[in-house]
């Protein structure tokens, strides 16, 4: 599924960013699915999982993203 992202060619100009010195990271995150009830923390499990890992590690100048990991173990 491919879903236009208006905001991607507007901070993609690098005269926008020449004289802030940070990168802009974009995180498409699907949803888990809600059994019976639908709560606050259905959805967002890892997308919080990620944000205090992304919070706990830093992410110096320069580093990239290795690996991609996924919940999913049926993959």
């Amino acid at each position: 599924c491919a879903q236009p992202c208006p905001a991607v060619p507007a901070v993609s100009q690098p005269r926008v960013w020449q004289e802030v010195p940070l990168t802009l990271q974009l995180l498409f995150l699907d949803g888990e699915e809600a059994f019976g009830d639908w709560s606050v923390t259905d959805s967002l499990y890892g997308a919080r999982h990620l944000a205090a890992t992304m919070a706990a590690r830093g992410h110096p100048a320069g580093s990239e993203l290795a690996a991609m990991v996924s919940g999913d173990r049926g993959t």
